[in-house]
């Protein structure tokens, strides 16, 4: 019983560390509304990397921006804005790389459908975390 301890304590630790992080590696957004002018300035292969709520302004409506404001931390996070036009088949994925260095790779898959469709995606990242789009 006494050798559980130190494994406990130990357990603790490293769970407090990872809680003093905070924010997990990366996030995605559902449901938030953009700027018509975002299809311009973004695409599915070079997104829009935003680091501050002033730059935000110019991409979300007021709605969306506050509650973007309330779930963002712009001094530890960058959100990456993905906006195009495609089929309505189109996939945007996300996976996270455990191994050094820890990344995050987005791969856009196009569809097979000739159904005009616009998208657009948001992710919260870490402000630190390597990223990539294939």
């Amino acid at each position: 019983m006494a050798f559980l301890l130190p494994f406990l304590l130990l357990f603790l630790a490293l769970n407090g560390q990872t809680q003093a992080e905070g924010f997990p590696p990366v996030t995605r957004m559902d449901v938030i509304a953009v700027k018509p002018l975002v299809f311009e300035a973004a695409s599915h292969k070079h997104p829009l990397p935003i680091r501050s709520a002033k730059e935000a302004a110019a991409y979300f409506p007021a709605p969306d921006l506050a509650r973007l404001r309330r779930q963002v931390d712009f001094s530890r996070q960058v959100v990456l804005l993905f906006a195009w036009r495609g089929s309505g088949q189109d996939r945007l994925e996300y996976l996270e790389q455990t191994s050094p260095p820890a990344a995050v790779v987005f791969t856009y898959t196009p569809g097979l459908t000739r159904d005009l469709r616009a998208h657009h995606q948001v992710f919260v990242l870490q402000a630190d975390r390597v990223w990539s789009v294939r």
